[in-house]
């Protein structure tokens, strides 16, 4: 069957009646260049929503869809090889490797890129890290130092330099700038903003509510793993989605 594609533009993403343990019958568009939020109280599914996206959970029901062909990921590799980028929620835990060189942090995702005949070139694979670090204003001693030897916030930036030279179409974040100091958080909603411009679609799950208001296009509003409501253009602030927040909750 055909994606609902009723609008002009095709959606970059569409889920249709997505759902698994903890998410319920998810209906969701994102159009190219679009930053779409995500708001919702602990527990109500955000990051399981995310993590289905990029093929880290196979056993759901109902179809994902990205530029008008249906998708099953069955890993995070097919994810990424489709052109789906992802910022975790702990940096700490799942987003990088402490013990391993800035550089290779960078590249974990494209390491296989730089390979001829099954040999790494890893000259290769450090230059375009040290590139890629650049563009996103990371502050380090050298690409060769360790990436636990980096402030949070430049730790945050090099994760996010994995993606803005690559083929990425959709970039699912989640809590982007969660404890990053205040120039860091300017400088990556430089680098989000910079990547819509590219045509590379967002969908932003924050628990930051000044984020969600001043980044997203649109903001829905999930509650026990469904989408409650959605707020677009003067709707879109601090008091509405708190209302929302709260309204969803305790209704039953």
């Amino acid at each position: 069957p055909a994606p609902h594609a009723a609008s002009d533009a095709p959606s970059r993403l569409e889920l249709i009646d997505v759902g698994d343990t903890k998410l319920r019958n998810l209906n969701l568009k994102v159009g190219p260049g679009e930053i779409v939020g995500v708001a919702g109280l602990g527990g109500s599914g955000r990051s399981r929503l995310l993590r289905v996206i990029f093929g880290e959970s196979a056993g759901y029901s109902g179809e994902i869809w990205l530029d008008g062909k249906a998708c099953r990921f069955r890993s995070a590799l097919d994810a990424i090889e489709a052109g789906i980028g992802l910022v975790t929620e702990d940096r700490m835990h799942d987003g990088f490797v402490g013990t391993l060189p800035i550089w290779n942090n960078i590249t974990l995702p494209w390491s296989g890129a730089y390979s001829r005949g099954g040999l790494l070139n890893l000259r290769k694979e450090r230059r375009a890290a040290l590139d890629d670090a650049a563009r996103v204003s990371v502050k380090m001693p050298s690409i060769d130092a360790l990436m636990a030897q980096l402030s949070g916030g430049n730790q945050q930036k090099a994760i996010f330099a994995r993606w803005v030279s690559s083929s990425v179409e959709l970039l699912l974040l989640d809590e982007p700038t969660h404890g990053v100091d205040v120039g860091s958080k300017a400088q990556i909603y430089d680098i989000i903003r910079g990547l819509t411009q590219r045509g590379v679609s967002v969908l932003l799950v924050s628990s930051d509510l000044e984020e969600l208001v001043g980044l997203s296009d649109r903001v829905l509003i999930l509650s026990d793993g469904r989408f409650q409501s959605e707020l677009t253009g003067q709707d879109i602030s601090k008091d509405r989605i708190l209302h929302k927040l709260l309204d969803d909750e305790e209704t039953p």
